[in-house]
């Protein structure tokens, strides 16, 4: 009894843990550029009170070139914001990502398919982690049947992983469409 409960388990975790990559990947990517981003704003502050500064004494030097660092910086903040908010948003979706789902819903309809592909997802790799716990042998033969359990369980849920998938990425590039 308790061998079932930790081979659930583990299945579930193992279900999961695409999913905690994706958020702990995305956290990652979004603190490189909040990052960026603060470094930028505290530069443009800078590069705003030194001119006020300059121009309140009159002693600016050469205000072209602090001007000139001044848009590049501004132009730098730009290009990272929009790059931030084109990533968060409407981010490209590699074939890895694509064979196992691991892109975060923008809908209710999406984390709909998104749950019944990892439950489908967690009944065959449980079905295959207990079979090979237990094996199911040919009594004539003695041989084992693992392998016409995956054939059979890819003959009968392989169709349905993949309408899942189509459906999940079709799904997503509405929302992000809408958005």
């Amino acid at each position: 009894m308790v061998e079932k409960i930790l081979m659930a388990l583990i299945a579930g975790l193992f279900g999961l843990l695409p999913i905690i990559i994706q958020m702990l990947n995305e956290r990652s990517r979004r603190r490189s550029a909040t990052f960026r981003l603060d470094r930028l704003i505290k530069e443009i502050e800078f590069l705003e009170a030194y001119g006020r500064v300059t121009e309140s004494y009159g002693e600016a030097q050469n205000p072209g070139l602090m001007s000139a660092d001044l848009l590049s910086v501004r132009e730098e903040y730009k290009q990272i914001r929009f790059d931030l908010e084109k990533s968060t948003a409407k981010s490209s979706i590699s074939w890895w990502q694509r064979l196992f789902l691991l892109f975060r819903p923008l809908s209710t309809k999406g984390w709909v398919v998104h749950t019944a592909f990892y439950f489908l997802v967690i009944f065959c790799a449980a079905m295959m982690v207990g079979d090979l716990l237990h094996p199911t042998q040919n009594l004539q033969t003695g041989e084992s049947e693992f392998i016409y359990l995956v054939i059979g369980i890819s003959i009968l849920f392989g169709p349905l992983f993949f309408w899942l998938q189509k459906t999940a990425i079709g799904i997503r590039k509405k929302d992000l469409s809408a958005a």
